[in-house]
């Protein structure tokens, strides 16, 4: 504050400014006013050049800076431009999809970055299939074996004749005596039926249905053998039941009666058969 000489009142003078303080506040001025710098991640912008009073971008500096710029975007599947890179992505999608179809049937072997594994787990296919098949080829074989014998014997027997193992029988439809029924079965080049066992045996029981027939067992009384047709002894192998001299079947097994008696009876001819050739 200055004194005026004269006055009896102070007066205030302003004070003049003081140069570094104006100095100070210029420069804070300036960097505030200051623009931003370019960021870091864009493409500096080329330098235009002057084309008749007009700034126009030159062929020469526009063509590195549009390479920078295609180099510095990230790679894409779509800015490839040879038609070879494009196939060798394709294919290798399908060799991808193709993996993954094979983890799922065998996830526990297979494994991306193991080819060993890949192999391993064909192998384990390759073994397993030829396991199912020697395993189908030897049931079929024995199978085989048990539906055809070394050497398949099958009689060949006259129409109205039946065919067991190793004969041809013949069941009557009339009814007549035992001699009688005798000579129609020598005409038949046969013989009243004979059995050597009990499968024939049961055969005829089953084959004979409910009437009674005559078989080719015969005595002179109940004091001698039973004996065949050929004059063989029976060897008893079932019992036959009654008093007569001439047996038949019945329902309840072997029976015997008197030779006039009616009955049916029934043929056997064990001398013609066919035999196949051996299997190996």
């Amino acid at each position: 504050m200055l004194l005026t000489p004269g006055s009896g009142s102070a007066t205030r003078v302003p004070t003049p400014p003081n140069p570094h303080q104006l100095l100070r506040t210029h420069r804070r001025r300036l960097h505030t006013a200051a623009p931003k710098p370019w960021p870091t991640h864009r493409l500096p912008r080329p330098p235009p050049a002057p084309v008749h009073g007009r700034t126009a971008h030159s062929s020469r500096d526009t063509l590195p800076s549009l390479q920078s710029a295609i180099s510095a975007l990230p790679t894409l599947g779509f800015l490839s431009s040879s038609p070879a890179h494009a196939k060798g992505q394709v294919s290798s999608h399908r060799s991808e999809q193709k993996r993954k179809k094979l983890q799922v049937h065998c996830p526990s072997v297979l494994s991306p970055g193991s080819p060993a594994k890949l192999y391993g787990c064909y192998a384990v296919i390759v073994v397993l299939t030829a396991a199912v098949i020697a395993l189908t080829v030897t049931l079929s074989e024995k199978e085989k074996k048990e539906r055809v014998s070394i050497k398949n014997i099958c009689a060949v027997c006259p129409k109205e004749w039946i065919g067991f193992r190793s004969k041809c029988f013949y069941f009557s439809e009339d009814m007549r005596n035992w001699t009688f029924s005798q000579t129609f079965c020598m005409a038949q080049e046969a013989h009243l039926a004979r059995f050597d066992s009990l499968d024939e045996l049961d055969f005829l029981m089953r084959y004979k249905g409910d009437s009674a027939h005559w078989i080719g067992l015969h005595r002179e009384s109940t004091q001698h053998p039973w004996r065949w047709t050929d004059n063989t002894e029976y060897n008893n192998l079932v019992p036959i039941r009654g008093e007569g001299e001439h047996a038949y079947l019945s329902d309840r097994g072997i029976s015997n009666g008197r030779e006039h008696m009616p009955r049916k009876w029934i043929c056997s001819k064990p001398d013609r058969y066919l035999q196949y050739p051996e299997v190996s």
